[in-house]
């Protein structure tokens, strides 16, 4: 895989925080409903000190939006039965 991650080796427990780590639990957040700069939004993750939450960085610039410094929102606010998919590209 290219993220170096074979999701065959990984646990249940493992793999439910991974994909938690790209969750806002509770929030359903269109693309322009971000402020122009940086945004720091808890992730549904609990992997954090304390077991805190992780929280992820998001970026608006314009039209452009970018998580962690890394990941390109390439396609926003993808409307699903239980909230919004912003499709990304490292």
């Amino acid at each position: 895989m290219e993220a170096g991650i074979d999701p065959s080796t990984l646990s249940d427990e493992a793999l439910e925080e991974i994909l938690n780590y790209h969750v806002i639990n509770g929030l359903s957040i269109a693309s322009g409903d971000l402020i122009e700069g940086q945004t720091y939004a808890p992730s549904n993750a609990r992997t954090g000190p304390g077991d805190n939450a992780l929280s992820l960085l998001v970026e608006r610039s314009g039209t452009d939006v970018t998580v962690n410094n890394v990941a390109d929102v390439i396609t926003p606010d993808v409307r699903t039965s239980n909230g919004v998919i912003h499709v990304i590209a490292t």
